[in-house]
């Protein structure tokens, strides 16, 4: 059973999930989040009212034991696409390992998985809705309105939280597997990883893993990528 607790203001709705009296498949969102972050300590900047913010809690023995925590995040991700897809069929939507949504080649969504052996799993959700472009902070993000795609934020979680559950649930982690695949618009694409310890690694794109991680043949060898920050120049639709 998900609950959804829609708060009017937050500073981070990760925050509000990771630090209070939550359980598995609670959730917190709001179009407010005042200081809002993405993976390694970024900041998330964003418009009051113009997007949507939102956590859930996640205790990892209710989840099911195919899914490997490395695959969390991009269950996140795949439920979004599938969410925004059928809102807008044929819109150039795509999932960017590890953690974002893009559409066409900008940036829509992020995706922030915090773990703890107190807090549990916190996925947190961060989609720009209805930005103008004179609002975004990067020239290489966008909004659903900019390209035409109308969802209002309460209908978008309670859509996400549904679609993610059923993905988390599903038994058949073949099938799963292989949707997540067909959501990611990496595979086959020339990138460049730069791994946490800052080395590069350059190459193709040749499969996403059963667990999560991205493979790279860097010309020499296959490259099994856990963590790093990729990039490309556009996806393979």
């Amino acid at each position: 059973m998900t609950s959804l607790l829609w708060l009017d203001t937050a500073e981070s709705t990760n925050a509000v999930v990771r630090d209070g009296n939550f359980r598995h498949g609670d959730a917190v969102a709001t179009v407010n989040q005042t200081a809002g972050r993405g993976r390694i300590g970024r900041q998330w900047l964003e418009v009051p009212g113009r997007g949507l913010a939102i956590s859930l809690k996640l205790v990892q023995n209710e989840i099911a034991d195919t899914v490997p925590l490395t695959l969390v995040p991009l269950v996140a991700g795949a439920a979004l696409v599938d969410v925004l897809d059928a809102v807008a069929p044929g819109a150039p939507i795509w999932m960017k390992w590890p953690n974002d949504v893009y559409l066409a080649e900008h940036k829509v969504a992020g995706v922030l998985t915090e773990m703890g052996e107190s807090t549990g799993i916190v996925v947190g959700v961060g989609v720009n809705i209805s930005h103008t472009a004179a609002e975004l902070p990067l020239a290489t993000a966008t909004s659903l309105s900019i390209h035409g795609i109308q969802i209002d934020a309460l209908t978008l979680a309670e859509r996400w939280l549904e679609r993610f559950f059923i993905l988390v649930n599903d038994t058949a982690t073949d099938a799963r597997i292989e949707h997540i695949r067909g959501r990611l618009g990496l595979i086959g694409e020339k990138v460049t990883v730069e791994m946490p310890d800052n080395s590069v690694v350059f190459g193709t794109v040749t499969e996403l893993a059963d667990s999560g991680a991205l493979v790279v043949d860097d010309g020499n060898h296959l490259v099994t990528v856990f963590a790093g920050d990729v990039r490309t120049l556009r996806p393979r639709r």
